[in-house]
């Protein structure tokens, strides 16, 4: 009896393995670190900060030393500009756009990655790409220097 017991679960859990994994990691959300050398994190209190092709403003009046700011879902780049400590400085990241459906039933999803920094008003050698992938388990995906 526990014999038939025993096959009866492995014909129930079995079921279970032929619909894919709809667990999605990729976002459209960008890690910024800001860090005074490459152990010490850099508080910062921001203006504002802008990114293109949205209205809204992020961070404004807030003491941190990293933020987390949207792309440009429409776009394959964005220009993210930073109001703080009386200076004006922006960051314009380039990135590849990929929709990929995973089932039928799980559904479609944009996958950001080749994340690239072709220009920035920031000194060129502060801006580091950790992450070129945008996920949500991604601890960042760039770390701005300053002094």
């Amino acid at each position: 009896m526990r014999f038939v017991q025993f096959i009866v679960l492995i014909f129930i859990f079995s079921g279970c393995l032929n619909e894919p994994d709809c667990i999605v990691t990729s976002t459209n959300l960008v890690k910024i670190y800001f860090k005074k050398d490459s152990k010490t994190s850099r508080e910062i209190t921001f203006t504002k900060i802008n990114v293109s092709g949205l209205t809204k403003d992020f961070y404004a009046g807030q003491k941190v030393s990293s933020v987390i700011l949207p792309v440009n879902p429409g776009d394959v780049e964005s220009t993210f500009t930073f109001y703080f400590e009386k200076r004006v400085e922006t960051v314009h990241l380039a990135y590849t756009k990929q929709t990929e459906v995973i089932s039928a039933s799980c559904g479609a999803f944009t996958n950001y990655s080749n994340l690239m920094v072709p220009e920035t008003s920031f000194k060129v050698d502060s801006i580091k790409i950790i992450n070129n992938q945008l996920l949500l388990n991604a601890t960042s995906n760039l770390e701005i220097y300053l002094d």
